[in-house]
């Protein structure tokens, strides 16, 4: 998100909310890819109505505001290391 959809302030950019607008109008389904933790992208979300995504480097998806999965490593594996 950061220098694509956000500026280097965190702020959202006016031509994302312009394109954003502009998918949804046109019937496409936008879904925000991030390697942020779904919960720091939740206002965003929030702002465009935007309810799919995947988060934490493709460890977390959501699509349609329906969890499609949740990757997480195995606690046997953490405490190996």
């Amino acid at each position: 998100m950061d220098g694509t959809l956000l500026s280097s302030k965190s702020t959202i950019l006016p031509e994302v909310s312009q394109a954003v607008h502009k998918l949804k109008a046109n019937g496409n389904v936008p879904v925000i890819c991030t390697g942020r933790a779904a919960f720091e992208v939740q206002h965003f979300m929030k702002k465009y109505q935007i309810n799919s995504l995947i988060a934490t480097n493709g460890q977390y998806g959501k699509f349609a505001g329906q969890i499609a999965f949740n990757l997480t490593i195995p606690s046997a594996i953490c405490q190996k290391y």
